[in-house]
């Protein structure tokens, strides 16, 4: 199990992954995530929900550095792309989804979380 959250302190829905991992190299080759709906769970059944698996959603080749170095390149060209990675990094909330990162400088936002580790140190 992997990276997520699962408080709802801030608009997301909580969310975590599960990787598929090669066991002779250890690399992940695959990554599936799940979401928590709360608005959906507040009116019926609560459930996780399957999201997507991370090779699919974006296109990759598989989950290596190289893949995601293009993938960052391509927050930049691509339309839609970097509207997509900022719905599921928000898994999928009614606020996710109502966002749209058309602008040049919304993907070159995208383009700077994904390619940044602290993020003071994103310039233009």
């Amino acid at each position: 199990v992997g990276p997520g959250g699962v408080t709802t302190y801030t608009h997301d829905n909580p969310a975590f992954r599960i990787y598929d991992i090669d066991y002779e190299t250890g690399y992940p080759v695959k990554a599936y995530k799940y979401f928590f709906n709360i608005t959906k769970a507040n009116l019926e059944n609560p459930q996780w929900e399957f999201a997507y698996e991370l090779t699919q959603e974006y296109g990759l080749e598989d989950l290596s550095p190289a893949s995601f170095k293009k993938l960052t390149q391509r927050f930049l060209t691509e339309e839609g792309l970097a509207t997509k990675y900022k719905q599921n990094a928000e898994s999928k909330s009614p606020h996710g989804m109502s966002i749209n990162c058309s602008s040049k400088a919304c993907k070159h936002s995208v383009f700077c979380v994904t390619t940044n580790l602290i993020k003071f140190e994103m310039k233009d």
